[in-house]
């Protein structure tokens, strides 16, 4: 099954799943120390906008 089949199941645009598959790779590509920084710069990100 594609991206283009998957997506139309579940209601959503390709672009999403491509975007979703891409942070994943990175992710997998970070080191444990480095995932951790962008983890917690996430989430403080998050709290400066609150």
């Amino acid at each position: 099954m594609g991206v283009s089949v998957a997506a139309k199941q579940l209601g959503l645009h390709p672009s999403q799943i491509y975007g979703w598959r891409s942070k994943v790779k990175l992710y997998q590509s970070q080191g444990d120390a480095e995932r951790e920084l962008t983890t917690e710069n996430a989430r403080l990100k998050r709290q400066l906008a609150e």
